[in-house]
């Protein structure tokens, strides 16, 4: 019984599991970690199964890849590529000049601020060319073109461009953009658009003014001719209650006479 214990307990401890890239070292009944560029060895640190990336496996070490090489199977023989280039029979090549990710002289990202429209030879919008940095920097919050950070040239609807600036106009549904320094309309409407629209909506007020004057107009002619044909009709009342009076006073009289 015994040596059934000893037995599962020397078993569990030469069974250790330990982190992926770690061995289990008999002699000293622990974890170790594997040599630099190793994802696993076994037995010893210097003893590498497989390789993290950037590195290829060469006798049971992890040797480096060249820096262009995101992998590779040798020092001249280039699986993948890093940023900026891209591979040709095992070798990489770097792309063309602002270019992130191409596939020979054919971009199809441009590094950051750049515009794939001019195959990354000029900046996108919203952003500049800084010569001091050879790169492409963001204009300011709200600028959609600029030379530098300080010179805006066109501003994003809800921004008005004033002072080579763009000033917040807070949330609001108007359309268009302001380019023109001073003279910017939120609206994106010339002065002579928004002349003409006064215009109609002047007109447009008096007619509406005119059609109201004329609805009133009938309602009161309505309203005192009403109340005329009600005051005639009151007043020949008492002539016709007289009239009918008269009448019996009359036939009372020619009915005493025959009598």
């Amino acid at each position: 019984m015994l040596t059934f214990i000893l037995f599962s307990l020397l078993l569990f401890l030469t069974c250790q599991d330990c982190l992926h890239n770690q061995f289990y070292d008999a002699s000293s009944s622990q974890c170790l970690n594997c040599q630099n560029g190793c994802d696993q060895c076994s037995n010893s640190s210097a003893n590498c199964t497989s390789c993290i990336a950037n590195y290829y496996l060469a006798d049971s070490s992890c040797l480096s890849c060249p820096k262009e090489c995101y992998s590779c199977s040798s020092m001249t023989n280039c699986t993948a590529c890093s940023e900026n280039f891209y591979l040709r029979n095992y070798n990489c090549l770097r792309c063309p000049n602002n270019c992130s990710i191409c596939s020979g002289s054919s971009c199809s990202v441009c590094q950051t601020g750049y515009a794939i429209e001019t195959k990354c030879s000029s900046c996108a919008k919203q952003f500049y060319f800084n010569s001091s940095t050879n790169s492409c920097d963001m204009c300011v919050l709200g600028c959609l073109a600029c030379t530098n950070k300080s010179y805006c040239s066109a501003c994003d609807i809800r921004y008005n461009l004033i002072n080579n600036g763009c000033e917040y106009l807070g949330n609001s549904n108007l359309t268009g953009t302001n380019s023109t320094n001073g003279d910017s309309r939120a609206d994106g409407g010339s002065p002579t658009e928004t002349s003409n629209k006064n215009i109609f909506f002047i007109i447009l007020g008096v007619i509406v003014g005119a059609a109201v004057v004329s609805i009133a107009s009938c309602c009161i002619y309505t309203l005192c001719t009403r109340k005329h044909k009600k005051t005639s009709h009151t007043a020949s009342l008492p002539k016709l209650l007289n009239k009918v009076s008269n009448d019996v006073l009359n036939i009372d009289k020619e009915s005493t006479i025959d009598h």
